[in-house]
């Protein structure tokens, strides 16, 4: 994928907890283009702030993924939130 829309993301992650079977997900997809890999690496993160659900992404990093890897990972950090831990 050369870019990405945080629309498609969001999409990605509301597809995903339906097919969890969660009836809304309440979680947030943020772009941070400005941190540096270096300091978050290549993954989103996670971050327990007061709104429970928030995944915060490098758009530059995430780009070079084609769709597969990308709902993998989304997938990955969801089954996180979805499981509460």
């Amino acid at each position: 994928m050369t870019s990405l829309d945080i629309n498609i993301l969001q999409n990605y992650v509301n597809n995903i907890f339906k097919h969890l079977g969660a009836t809304s997900s309440n979680v947030t997809i943020v772009p941070t283009i400005y941190l540096s890999t270096s300091t978050i690496g290549l993954n989103p993160n996670i971050i327990g702030l007061p709104v429970k659900g928030t995944i915060y992404v490098n758009l530059n990093e995430l780009a070079q993924f084609n769709e597969t890897e990308l709902l993998f990972i989304l997938g990955h950090e969801c089954i996180h939130i979805y499981n509460n831990h």
